[in-house]
């Protein structure tokens, strides 16, 4: 069994590297922990850097309706067209087979399966087509404005932002959730680090900002602030939750520590995820990027909706005419490993570059040794928990 225990791709100037770091643990039958992340410093007095010079992709050249991305660097575009899915390893867009109107939620099910709602109900899509999710049944007086799961393998719960109210699907019921008996209307949802032992979800209302934990089977709810007015909220790789209130930044570090500052702009929205160290702003400015310490305006990319970020750290821009993937630097991404994967079994593993023009090539390093690939376009290769020694093990990618 291999424990995957760091490994969120680096973006670096030059040569663009890699790092994953495996621990195999064949003989004890034990699994290593995940190191705690070390909290952003304080933001007293928040540094203002230089422009950035983003790198950009141009995904879609049209008006979207919603994109979100997905395990393996997925992304699935719903545009007037029709409904897409780009990955790391296909040469373009691939339909997906559907009938959709005004897609509004997208969501991968444990099964693999796509749950998407639409202006009609909710629909599943897979290998044999569409189909129409019972859960349609269950929520016919509410309109369905997003879908999440719970982050991992089981993806054990679905919660569904309604018109009205908040729901969870779990184990064949569905709930409201109603803290103190409120509703919860078009909530924005984050997933964050474990308080007190529980994991977190994060949820902003027009009016509050709170933790929804599992707690002895019941979801207990945290309200962090009622003063708050949170129009966005993210949060990031370092477990610090940031909401946009007033125009001000909100933001709570793992540690607790709390803070609102006040930049030269006004924040409208914010994006990050699990595995990044990189936040967005949407501003009156235009978008806006923080990595710890320095706030920079972003160059060139103007912004209408953020539809979310990967786990290299890639926004999604939606501007209103096209949707982009912009990102703070080259990336060399691992598809086929993530962060906290335990490998019991032989799987793949590609590397692919985020950028073509100037790549002249890209080389693995498994302990400082190369890696025989077993296919050069993309680069693959594969991993073997049986071949390799108990331990630490050291993954390198670097892009010349």
């Amino acid at each position: 069994m291999a424990f995957l225990t760091a490994g969120a791709p680096s973006p670096l100037v030059g040569p663009a590297m890699a790092r994953l770091l495996l621990v195999l643990s064949l003989l004890c039958g034990c699994v290593s922990e995940e190191p705690d992340p070390i909290p952003p410093p304080a933001l007293d007095l928040p540094r203002m850097g230089l422009a950035l010079e983003p790198w950009v992709e141009v995904l879609y050249e049209a008006p979207v309706e919603l994109a979100v991305t997905l395990p393996g660097f997925e992304v699935v575009v719903a545009a007037e067209s029709g409904l897409q899915r780009m990955t790391p390893l296909l040469e373009g867009p691939e339909d997906i087979e559907a009938s959709l109107e005004s897609v509004t939620g997208i969501a991968q099910l444990d099964d693999g399966l796509l749950l998407v709602s639409d202006a009609s109900g909710l629909h599943t899509l897979g290998p044999d087509g569409q189909g129409a999710s019972p859960l349609s049944e269950l929520l016919v007086a509410e309109d369905v404005r997003g879908l999440l799961t719970t982050p991992g393998p089981e993806m054990a719960d679905l919660w569904i932002v309604g018109s009205t109210d908040l729901h969870r699907w779990r184990d064949g019921y569905l709930y409201a959730v109603r803290p103190g008996a409120e509703s919860m209307p078009d909530a924005r949802l984050a997933w964050g680090p474990a308080l007190d032992g529980s994991p977190a979800l994060w949820a902003a209302t027009d009016d509050s900002l709170l933790a929804l934990l599992d707690v002895g089977g019941g979801l207990e709810a945290r309200v962090e602030d009622g003063e708050l007015v949170p129009t966005g909220l993210a949060v990031d790789g370092y477990g610090t939750v940031w909401a946009p209130t007033d125009g001000d930044l909100w933001s709570r570090t793992i540690d607790g520590q709390r803070q609102t500052v006040t930049l030269p702009v006004v924040v409208h929205d914010v994006a990050s995820g699990a595995g990044s160290t990189d936040l967005w702003l949407a501003t009156d400015e235009g978008l806006w990027h923080y990595a710890p310490e320095t706030f920079r305006p972003v160059s060139g990319v103007t912004v209408e909706r953020m539809l979310g970020v990967d786990g290299a750290g890639r926004v999604l821009v939606d501007t209103g005419d096209q949707l982009l993937r912009v990102a703070s630097s080259r990336t060399v991404l691992f598809v086929g490993l993530a962060d906290g994967d335990t490998l019991d079994e032989a799987i793949d593993v590609c590397v692919v570059a985020s950028w073509a023009e100037g790549l002249e090539g890209l080389t693995v390093l498994s302990d400082g040794e190369a890696v025989e690939p077993t296919s050069t376009d993309p680069l693959c290769f594969g991993l073997d928990p049986e071949l390799l020694a108990d331990g630490s093990h050291d993954l390198v990618a670097t892009a010349q």
